[in-house]
């Protein structure tokens, strides 16, 4: 169950009888023990008695999940959006010990749990909106790389279940080739039988992949740093199957390294790293 329960806010207001941090106390005990009709009930006297208590998104987020375990999927999508218009700070402490991701990424994981309620329900227009929410106007916050790619993997696996349903097999494809070199700091294993499933009975495509590898081209970016410094990088990409894959420089360096390589971006290396790939093995092996 990827939806974790944010953990007890240790805020507290002086003036109440109750304060904030015993409602978590509470519904935390309730939600350990399984009682999550009990633990709902506890968030949203909550929600009820502080709606300006800093804690209120924890609280939101917390109560969307409880309705989700519930199956109570319309009130949870109801509270989802409640959370996702909040301003809240998606880098505030998840909490020790219950979840392992560093932020709360609450509007986030609102667009996400809607978009999941979507999904069980067979929406699958809706399910695909609050994914886009999800990814692009509410994206997910981390310090890690690893962690990026896993969910940037996440997110392809879910548009490709929901564009296939939609009858958009191309898009889902379109979707599962961007990742297919995440290989180095996430798993893609699904990924790459969700591709062999979609390309089954196609012919000439390892041709085409060595073709693609060979016509490697770069593009170079700007972007102004927080001092106001401007700065110009560079990334490869390859097109196959006209989708624009870019090819992971930060997984080169590993590469590189092992092979005791002093260069910057090659070519012919970049070639043979990719044809080490699960990806590419798969190609050849249809």
């Amino acid at each position: 169950m990827r939806f974790l329960l944010l953990a007890m806010l240790l805020s507290v207001t002086a003036f109440a009888q109750k304060k904030p941090v015993d409602y978590f106390e509470e519904a935390n005990r309730y939600y350990d023990a399984g009682q999550y009709d009990k633990a709902l009930k506890v968030y949203q006297n909550f929600i009820r008695h502080f709606p300006k208590d800093q804690g209120y998104p924890r609280a939101l987020y917390n109560t969307a999940h409880c309705q989700f375990l519930l199956k109570q999927y319309g009130k949870c999508i109801r509270t989802c959006r409640k959370l996702m218009a909040v301003e809240a700070d998606e880098k505030d402490p998840s909490g020790w010990g219950i979840m392992a991701d560093p932020y709360a990424n609450y509007r986030h994981r609102g667009a996400d749990m809607a978009c999941e309620c979507y999904v069980i329900q067979q929406q699958w227009d809706s399910a695909l909106r609050y994914l886009a929410l999800s990814d692009t106007v509410y994206p997910y916050v981390h310090f890690c790389g690893n962690a990026y790619a896993e969910n940037d993997v996440s997110n392809a696996l879910r548009y490709a279940e929901i564009y296939e349903h939609l009858g958009q097999p191309d898009k889902a494809l379109e979707n599962l080739l961007r990742t297919v070199f995440r290989e180095g700091l996430a798993d893609v294993s699904k990924v790459v039988a969700e591709i062999r499933k979609l390309l089954s009975g196609r012919e000439g495509l390892l041709q085409e992949l060595d073709a693609a590898m060979d016509a490697m081209y770069e593009k170079k970016f700007e972007y102004v740093d927080n001092a106001g410094e401007s700065h110009t990088y560079t990334h490869h990409y390859i097109s196959f199957l006209n989708v624009e894959i870019e090819v992971p420089e930060d997984y080169m360096y590993y590469y590189f390294v092992s092979n005791r390589l002093e260069s910057g971006f090659v070519k012919e290396e970049c070639i043979t790293y990719i044809k080490q790939t699960s990806f590419y093995k798969m190609i050849a092996a249809l």
